[in-house]
This record gives C-alpha cells, sequence and structure tokens, in this order.
C-alpha cells in the first residue's frame, strides 16, 4: 500500500501510514479508496450466480460512477479495478453478514482513476 493512494509520509516502500491525516485533501483520499471498495446497491455472495461490471459508491469527478468487474464463481470472487489489477474473495474470511451487505476479505486492493 505504499503507492500514494492513502495518506503517508516519506516515500514508497518505506511509507509509514497517517491513520489520522489532518488536511481534508489526505481525508478525502481515504473515503474515495473505502468507497471505490463497497459495490453500490449491490450484495454478492460467492456463489456463482451474478457476474460482470458493477457499479461503486464512488463517484469521479463529473458525479458519474465508477466500476469493477466481478467474476463470480461457486465459492471465489475475482475483482477486477480500471487498471486490470485483480483481488480474489479468501474464502476462509469472507461472506460476513452484516446490515444489508455481505464483507469479503480480499489478498489485494482496488485503485481507481479519479
Amino acid at each position: 500500500m505504499n503507492e500514494g493512494f492513502l495518506p503517508g509520509t516519506g516515500t514508497a516502500p518505506n511509507k509509514v501510514p497517517n491513520f489520522n491525516p489532518a488536511s481534508e485533501l489526505e481525508r478525502q483520499q481515504v473515503v474515495r479508496f473505502i468507497q471505490y471498495h463497497i459495490l453500490d446497491k449491490r450484495n454478492i455472495g460467492a456463489d456463482g450466480v451474478e457476474s460482470g461490471a458493477m457499479t461503486t459508491v464512488l463517484k469521479n469527478n463529473l458525479g458519474e460512477a465508477t466500476t469493477i468487474f466481478v467474476n463470480n464463481t461457486r465459492g471465489n470472487l475475482l475483482l477486477s479495478d480500471m487498471n486490470a489489477r485483480t483481488a480474489n474473495s479468501i474464502p476462509a474470511n469472507s461472506n460476513l453478514l452484516a446490515n444489508r451487505a455481505t464483507i469479503h476479505l480480499i489478498d489485494n486492493y482496488l485503485q481507481f482513476i479519479y
């Protein structure tokens, strides 16, 4: 995560995370990062039923929804971001039910173009 998507001090690969950024710009960096990892009005389980491009809650500068691609096979989700970076769900720590949501642990993070 030392690639500049989240605030921190120093330079990659020795960047130290800043968990409480003071500037509004850095706080928005964190907000956008989190929003890109949440599907908008979708609840996907690793059941092989739904796949395809799905919108996230992150909006770009024009107010348009951003998307990720979900390849859903029984027991696993493969996510692809707008930079062709992929992340797999970790089945042993996924499919955790929350209020109107399913939480999945993934083995990578997703990058967005803002």
